[in-house]
């Protein structure tokens, strides 16, 4: 799994929409040539101990020092509401990969307006 999250992180981030589904098949080949239910195995894992994380489709990530909106996961806490995408979701999957990592910055990029916040 571990592999498969690294592979999937230094690579799918830098393709296009179009090609990330044939990266997909290739690391799934290669990394998981054994594996028989592949969903199993990238299934979420077990809730760390306490209330210290938040959960983002399978990645455990550690929470803040700030409340979470008492909207859920689609609210940003000031009343408005996020639309989630197939592309925004995506970018997020790999946002959340990285941050998992939790040893280096991230930088956002992309041009004004354009949802890094």
């Amino acid at each position: 799994r571990a592999l498969y999250d690294g592979f999937s992180m230094a690579f799918a981030t830098q393709l296009s929409p179009e090609s990330e589904p044939r990266l997909e098949a290739l690391l799934q080949k290669y990394l998981l040539p054994g594996v028989k239910n592949i969903k199993s195995l990238l299934r979420t894992p077990p809730e760390p101990a306490g209330d210290t994380h938040v959960l983002f489709e399978h990645f455990w990530l550690k929470r803040g020092p700030l409340p979470l909106p008492e909207g859920g996961r689609d609210d940003d806490g000031a009343a408005r509401r996020f639309v989630l995408t197939p592309s925004v979701k995506r970018q997020l999957v790999n946002l959340a990969r990285a941050v998992l990592v939790r040893k280096h910055p991230i930088l956002l990029q992309g041009p004004t307006s354009s949802g890094k916040t």
